[in-house]
């Protein structure tokens, strides 16, 4: 079922709903009695039980406080002696009943679009704190906005075919749930709405059709192929399931890493800490220092490229090695990887951080959602933007080849000859290259994707004779990569600009096809 032709209601939660307002309607119209008031206690049952808390269901669950106080007052008011009372009573009672109706309808509990028929496979899934080693050496490691401290794990979830039935599990981790909705209210909302985070708790009601730690299928002779996915500002592993768990669907193992810079709204440490995210780097940009913005963007950008290979080789690592944790679930990944077939994605500045990681372990291709070009470091934004494959090109490509706003890699070294030689490498004669913009973005020219375009046109991007691609999603605004608009009402997501006119579940199907029909072309 389709409402408003873009949000899915969650159907059972739709008939608690219905069914608490039909009960209380019922009771309003009756006279006081053990019978109406069972009926009422029971519809509260329902409903608080249903949603799990107060605030999970709140459109029906906050009016529903008022509406017992109004009701209660009527078994200490005679009818027959203050009858005008009890109308006064009836009418704020039905007011409630047709306000809790109005914002129910305003702010439906949703679910996302089904994953399953995008593939052959069910999906398992499994949450680790992988072993890794980083090390962060940027100038700019003592500055707020990165964790400039040594790492000994990092906090990814694996999505991975299986072909055991899939049960219903949380959307999002319940232990950070509450948390990640805070976090999203706060550095999202429009300012009078930030406190209020109980505003999005119904995406606490959300499943998803997986299965924890479900026996992995059997893979291909060669090995399962592996997508690392970065997630973009403000984004998480959750935050991307549809696209995430399309591709496991279709027989890729997928890792999602939760990155610890700040841009996450909460990531789980494995000392029980949960790291909120950090925003104090935007009094730059309202300082009016865009400059230096970008600088610390860029620092960051290279700080999670750094995060994201040392999962890449804690991953593989899997391959030959196994966890006591994955022990433990009887998950076992030891041979079942395809090394030699990796891939890095990611969203907007997970984008940037797969394109940046690319430059220092090449990987079979990136897949780069709207990529925040900008906050690439100089070698591989230097490296993307390919001057010597711009000789041709009408164009004007200056910022990119050679403007923009210089940072220092975590990568880089003091050797000036080792970053020069750094910069004349090309991506493109390395990787494949999936570029895929929404028209958002294109439409404005963000992220260079007029020169990138001008380059796919011209056949220089990519490898020479390879299968790059750069595309335009129609209609698509930027957030659609991600879930968030196909969990926001409508006319909130549309009057904020974060969706167009499009139904958001055939934009993120599109965007999904577009993906895995260029992962598709590269098997051959």
């Amino acid at each position: 079922m389709v409402l408003w032709g873009g949000l899915r209601p969650i159907i059972s939660q739709v008939v608690a709903d219905v069914f608490t307002l039909f009960a209380f309607s019922n009771a309003i119209a009756s006279k006081p009695s053990n019978r109406s008031w069972a009926l009422k206690g029971a519809a509260a049952g329902v409903t608080i039980a249903y949603s799990g808390n107060l605030t999970n269901r709140w459109t029906v669950n906050f009016p529903m406080i008022p509406l017992i106080i109004l009701q209660t007052l009527r078994l200490f008011i005679p009818e027959d002696k203050h009858r005008w009372i009890s109308r006064i009573l009836f009418a704020f009672s039905a007011l409630l009943i047709f306000a809790s109706a109005c914002l129910s309808i305003l702010f439906p509990a949703v679910e996302l679009a089904p994953m399953k028929s995008l593939g052959d496979y069910n999906v398992g899934v499994v949450d680790l704190y992988l072993p890794v080693k980083l090390h962060f050496t940027s100038p700019f490691a003592d500055t707020q906005h990165v964790v400039p401290s040594e790492q000994d794990h990092a906090t990814i979830r694996i999505l991975y075919p299986t072909v055991e039935e899939p049960m219903s599990i949380s959307y999002l981790r319940p232990h950070t749930s509450e948390v990640y909705c805070e976090e999203n209210m706060k550095h999202s909302a429009p300012p009078p709405l930030r406190p209020y985070s109980w505003m999005i708790h119904g995406w606490r009601l959300i499943q998803v059709p997986a299965k924890h730690h479900a026996t992995l299928a059997s893979p291909p002779d060669n090995g399962f192929p592996v997508i690392f996915y970065s997630h973009g500002l403000g984004g998480s592993a959750e935050m991307y399931a549809y696209q995430t768990h399309a591709l496991a669907a279709q027989g890729y193992v997928v890792v999602v890493l939760d990155h610890t810079d700040g841009s996450a709204p909460v990531v789980s440490r494995k000392d029980g800490t949960l790291l909120r995210r950090n925003e104090t780097i935007l009094e730059q940009w309202f300082n009016g220092l865009q400059d230096e913005y970008r600088l610390s963007r860029q620092t960051m950008t290279a700080y999670r490229a750094q995060e994201l290979l040392a999962v890449v080789e804690g991953v593989l690592r899997l391959n030959y090695e196994t966890l006591p944790e994955l022990e433990e679930s009887g998950l076992d990944f030891r041979n079942q990887l395809n090394s030699a077939d990796i891939h890095y994605m990611g969203h907007s500045f997970g984008g940037a951080t797969a394109l940046h990681a690319a430059k220092y372990r090449p990987p079979r291709s990136v897949l780069a959602h709207d990529p925040a070009s900008d906050w690439l470091p100089t070698e591989s934004r230097l490296s993307l933007f390919d001057v010597g494959r711009m000789k041709e090109s009408t164009v004007n490509h200056t910022y990119w080849t050679r403007g923009g706003t210089v940072a220092v890699s975590a990568m880089e070294t003091e050797d000036n000859d080792e970053i020069e030689k750094s910069v004349t490498l090309s991506l493109h004669d390395t990787t494949e290259l999936l570029l895929l913009f929404s028209e958002e973005w294109y439409s404005k020219k963000w992220s260079g994707s007029d020169v990138l375009k001008d380059m796919h046109d011209r056949k220089v991007l990519g490898p020479v004779g390879g299968k790059s691609h750069f595309g335009v999603i129609h209609g698509a605004f930027h957030q659609e990569f991600s879930d968030a608009c196909m969990l926001t009402p409508l006319w909130i997501a549309r009057e904020v600009g974060l969706t167009g006119l499009r139904n958001p579940l055939d934009t993120a199907k599109e965007i999904h096809v577009e993906t895995s029909s260029f992962l598709r072309g590269l098997q051959g």
